[in-house]
């Protein structure tokens, strides 16, 4: 897991680093950890990973220069996060 951690970090570093502009931000709730890349002004792509290691990922923008919502509303969506069971 942790070379697998390695190479996201590294991709999504050489992503936004010829852009001039990096933000990378990690977050981790009961049920959810992973990484914001981006500002939600520039746009954000997050990768998410439940305790069985399967992955969400979703992308937000907005129209150029403007925020589609505050930091704080894409916590909240991110602390909301819960699994699926199996049916």
């Amino acid at each position: 897991m942790a070379g697998e951690s390695m190479l996201l970090i590294k991709n999504i570093q050489s992503n936004r680093l010829d852009e001039g502009q990096y933000e990378l931000y990690s977050f981790q709730t009961h049920y959810m950890r992973g990484f914001q890349e981006g500002s939600l002004k520039s746009g954000a792509h997050i990768e998410a990973f439940d305790s069985a290691d399967r992955e969400l990922t979703f992308l937000i923008r907005a129209k150029s220069g403007d925020s589609c919502f505050a930091q704080s509303d894409l916590n909240l969506i991110l602390s909301t996060l819960r699994p699926v069971p199996k049916s």
